[in-house]
């Protein structure tokens, strides 16, 4: 997908070609494409010198000048096609997914995650939530192994709740009624 940046490079690059196509062309106009030739004795009469056009030199300028009306119609045309490609107005990119967006955009509609969520005042004490299968409890985000905090929603990370079933055989934390796992030291329950 195209980007802002993408477009202006094309724009920047296009407009390099258009100067270089225009410099080449006025290069080919300015061109001399006339010889001199010697004064010359054919037959007892002399030919004076003259100043004609040569052929090869010719055939130079002309295709100098198609090479550089070419560059040139292609920077018009990377100038053109990278100002449409511009993305319009009030779009930002997503946090997560990095498409671009509306910047009052709720919910991505790209990758689906929920952008209502803002950060949290600085007068305002951060919740609390704990891991749970190595997500935050609140946001469902990925934490980091041995995260204190979610860097999704600033959550302080505690200790998962007291289970109400029966202690795990291998670290004798309670486990939670339904759980086939630990949820501190991952051993099978079942």
């Amino acid at each position: 997908m195209w980007t802002r940046e993408h477009s202006v490079t094309m724009q920047i690059f296009g407009i390099i070609l258009l100067v270089i196509g225009v410099a080449v062309i006025i290069w080919a106009l300015n061109m001399n494409v006339t010889v001199t030739t010697d004064a010359q004795t054919v037959g007892g009469v002399e030919i004076p010198s003259q100043t004609v056009n040569n052929i090869g030199l010719m055939d130079d300028r002309r295709n100098l000048l198609i090479v550089g009306g070419l560059i040139g119609a292609i920077g018009v045309v990377l100038v053109i096609v990278g100002s449409v490609l511009k993305k319009p107005a009030g779009l930002v990119p997503c946090p997560y997914c990095a498409e671009d967006i509306r910047h009052d955009a709720v919910v991505c509609r790209y990758c689906g995650r929920d952008l209502a969520r803002s950060a949290v005042p600085a007068h305002q004490e951060p919740a609390k939530a704990h891991a749970e299968n190595g997500n935050c409890s609140l946001c469902h985000s990925p934490l980091a192994e041995g995260a204190k905090f979610c860097g999704e929603c600033g959550a302080v990370m505690t200790q998962p709740p007291a289970g109400d079933g029966p202690p795990c055989p291998h670290c004798g934390i309670p486990a939670v009624t339904g759980d086939h796992f630990c949820r501190e030291c991952g051993y099978a329950m079942t």
